[in-house]
């Protein structure tokens, strides 16, 4: 069976593995979480590399593919562990929520969640020049995901932290951490059931499945033409014999 490493310093890691299992039965998900360096995100680009070396290094050439399953951690060491470790196989969660925002013109504004090192990237402000031509908000979220890691986020809290930003009307929210998806429920609550949260979850499930060579959206279509392409052998050394 494949198997693939999920790896982050938190919540977000666990959901994105909850999901990969769900969408991807076919391959084994061992998961790598950080939680006593977390959240990663508060960390500089240069701990990041060095803690995510550390935790991935028994994993390197043990495993098919291993994905990066935090934003932080694939802005701050995706290129450096592509360099150091050519052979193995890495997947990540790319700044380019943008993609997906529709309607531009008549949708509301935009909210861009990102914390920490993200935010502070220059990945990040070529994402905002993207939708430049929007009205974006960033709200101050840093404290946000130690409190999803804890699980002590309510909506109460999150109402509180966004202030005068519950007042607007918001057609997009883009989730720079994989962990403000726990979040998406609340998110709706305020902002209305009609508001795209949007996560990079499905297009990461995608790339994996890219990465190991597996046909369709959970490789199932892969399974079943090398199932038949193992019937049509057998049939053809029958026919031989």
């Amino acid at each position: 069976m494949l198997k693939a490493v999920v790896f982050d310093s938190g919540w977000g890691g666990e959901m994105f593995a909850d999901y990969l299992e769900e969408k991807v039965p076919v391959i084994e998900v061992v998961r790598v979480i950080d939680w006593r360096e977390a959240p990663y995100s508060k960390r500089g680009r240069t701990d990041i590399c060095i803690m995510a070396d550390k935790a991935l290094a028994p994993y390197i050439g043990e495993v098919d593919v291993i994905v990066l399953a935090s934003f932080a951690v694939t802005v701050s060491a995706m290129a450096y562990l592509k360099w150091k470790y050519p052979e193995q196989k890495f997947v990540g969660f790319e700044m380019n929520l943008s993609d997906y925002v529709e309607n531009r013109w008549n949708a509301g504004a935009v909210m861009a969640l990102a914390t920490g090192v993200v935010a502070e990237s220059v990945s990040f402000e070529k994402e905002l020049m993207k939708l430049s031509d929007l009205t974006v908000i960033t709200p101050e979220c840093s404290s946000w995901i130690q409190r999803v890691d804890d699980g002590e986020m309510t909506e109460e809290i999150l109402r509180e932290e966004l202030g005068v930003f519950t007042k607007i009307n918001v057609g997009t929210i883009l989730l720079y951490s994989t962990g403000f998806t726990d979040l998406t429920s609340m998110l709706k609550n305020i902002y209305g059931q009609s508001v795209a949260v949007v996560d990079d979850f499905a297009r990461v499930v995608h790339r994996v499945c890219m990465a190991l060579n597996l046909r369709g959206a959970d490789g199932r279509k892969k399974e079943k033409a090398q199932r038949q392409a193992t019937t049509r052998m057998v049939g053809l050394v029958e026919h031989v014999c």
